[in-house]
């Protein structure tokens, strides 16, 4: 998420010189003081994917000072160009209460629009609070609704949070093979905690896999060298560092 993310549609949408400013900026994502230079420049001319950008370096602190509140007036600057990363962006920060009072119905209230405009990331976020129970009714079976949606839409995040329901019976009837299914497609697109409970169902023989330490030794050590902390954990617990 932290990284800066310049779409082809996108550049369809901006004007030849605000293009070659927030490419750029992307060029220059490991040099981050220089992003931030150039990225004010793309904001400053009225570039949506340029003030997302910067706020994402805001938000993070990435060549700057981390500074919340210019993280958020730089999304609500694009979400008023109709930008659904910069709406659930806002989304986030009032869930995680970060420069904001935390507000899990204003949260759900900008994620809903932004997966109204296409987001399938902001449909993961919607199934979590459901899941959960913020900001609306804990409803486990709105929640799988979500995420199969987000995991349809190509969502990796919403891939495994389906995944788990149904290895979980949540919401919907329990399956282990089409959870096994989800997993391996998050995992497959990189994403580490898929990565993490694939691994699990090998190493359990789950979901129509035989058990397989091997396989589930291959999938720890994928997960834990992209960050899963469960991953790591595991592969500590067994000795191996």
């Amino acid at each position: 998420m932290s990284a800066i993310i310049v779409r082809v549609e996108l550049h369809r949408l901006l004007t030849a010189n605000d293009r070659l400013i927030v490419v750029a900026g992307a060029q220059e994502r490991r040099h981050d003081v220089q992003a931030v230079r150039l990225l004010t420049l793309a904001a400053a001319q009225g570039s949506a994917e340029g003030r997302v950008n910067l706020g994402i370096l805001y938000e993070t602190g990435r060549g700057v000072g981390q500074d919340y509140g210019r993280a958020m007036a730089q999304y609500v600057l694009a979400a008023g160009q109709n930008n659904a990363q910069a709406m659930t962006s806002i989304g986030r920060l009032y869930e995680n209460g970060s420069g904001v009072a935390q507000n899990y119905a204003e949260a759900i209230r900008w994620y809903r629009e932004a997966a109204n405009r296409g987001s399938a990331l902001a449909q993961t976020h919607i199934g979590s609070l459901y899941q959960n129970g913020r900001g609306v009714p804990r409803n486990d079976a709105e929640a799988v609704r979500w995420y199969r949606q987000a995991a349809q839409n190509g969502d990796s995040y919403g891939m495994v949070d389906l995944g788990f329901m149904l290895a979980n019976g949540r919401g919907v009837t329990r399956d282990d093979v089409a959870a096994v299914g989800f997993y391996r497609q998050a995992a497959d697109a990189g994403n580490a905690q898929g990565m993490s409970y694939l691994a699990f169902m090998y190493a359990t023989g789950r979901g129509g896999l035989a058990r397989d330490d091997a396989q589930a030794l291959t999938w720890y050590r994928r997960a834990a060298a992209a960050g899963d902390e469960q991953a790591i954990q595991e592969l500590a617990r067994r000795g191996i560092h």
